[in-house]
């Protein structure tokens, strides 16, 4: 027990300096995989875990907003950085009940980000559901509809 926790908290630690600051062609072939471990390691037991993934989920959080950055990234790269990313967002929050906050917060602030582009057109209908969701979550749980 003690030396996977010991491992898996390295790996962690590891995850945040190898990541970091990287750019779509450099990551695009492990970026699914990443996102659905961190997800899996934000609903880990061990408390060691639970401390050390924090940062990292923060990384991939602001990783997948800045490679989703039209403003910050080349159009290319930003064009399919959106396209594996938006389908892996959407799927994360059906499959992962824990992640739904996160995937919904990196979801608004892609919106927000391409706000007066054409780089989500093709993903409106998709995204309007989820995001539908995220509002009706932050609802008073009080309110008893009729």
């Amino acid at each position: 027990g003690g030396a996977r926790v010991a491992t898996r908290e390295a790996a962690v630690q590891a995850a945040q300096s190898l990541f970091r600051g990287k750019v779509w062609p450099d990551i695009a072939f492990v970026f699914e995989d990443l996102w659905t471990i961190v997800i899996k390691l934000m609903d880990d037991m061990e408390e060691r875990i639970q401390a050390v993934v924090k940062p990292l989920v923060r990384m991939m959080r602001n990783l997948t907003l800045r490679l989703c950055d039209a403003k910050l990234g080349k159009p290319k790269d930003v064009e399919e950085a959106i396209k594996a990313i938006i389908p892996l967002l959407l799927k994360s929050c059906e499959r992962y009940v824990h992640a739904q906050p996160l995937c919904f917060d990196v979801i608004r602030e892609m919106v927000k980000a391409a706000h007066g582009t054409p780089l989500l057109s093709a993903y409106v209908q998709d995204l309007i559901p989820p995001l539908l969701v995220s509002l009706s979550m932050m609802e008073n749980s009080q309110l008893q509809y009729y």
